[in-house]
């Protein structure tokens, strides 16, 4: 099973995201858009079925906070010169990565994170996607963080599809 930890964002930030994405659109980049937005706190991977019981229970016994954010920046992994993914920053971002690593040590997952919301995955870079990019003017609607599920993820051709295995709060 391909899993991942990830909290929900609001309809109304994910409807300003899909905005933002409109944007993307009008650049000549050969890109792919999000459909679905999640703060993903670890992507695990490949998971054997008989582990997830264990990942569950682990998970069950961590407290999180409720996080009042809001969309802060855009950026670019790897960077603006070479961009591959194009996101959206969140506020309080030290808050956000108290709470990943809360859940990443409980269940002994290690990497590093950064805060965001991905808008898009880019195939073929373009300078213009950079500069389209920065057009956009981020939305400051306050929105909260709260709870987060263990979520399988099956690939398919139209993209990924996303089934919760289990929710915490």
């Amino acid at each position: 099973m391909r899993l991942f930890i990830a909290t929900e964002i609001p309809d109304e930030i994910k409807e300003e995201l899909a905005k933002y994405q409109s944007y993307l659109k009008k650049s000549s980049a050969d890109i792919t858009l999000v459909r679905e937005f999640h703060l993903t706190y670890a992507f695990l991977g490949e998971i054997g079925e008989s582990e997830v019981d264990k990942l569950v229970e682990r998970l069950s016994i961590v407290k999180v906070d409720k996080i009042e954010t809001y969309l802060s920046s855009i950026g670019f992994f790897p960077n603006e010169k070479f961009a591959r993914v194009v996101w959206v920053g969140l506020k309080n971002e030290e808050l956000i990565r108290e709470q990943q690593k809360r859940i990443a040590s409980s269940i002994r997952y290690e990497e590093r994170f950064k805060p965001h919301l991905t808008l898009a995955r880019i195939k073929k870079f373009h300078p213009s996607i950079v500069e389209q990019t920065k057009k956009i003017k981020l939305s400051n609607k306050p929105f909260t963080l709260s709870g987060f599920s263990l979520i399988q993820s099956n690939l398919t051709q139209d993209g990924p599809v996303y089934k919760i295995i289990k929710s915490f709060s």
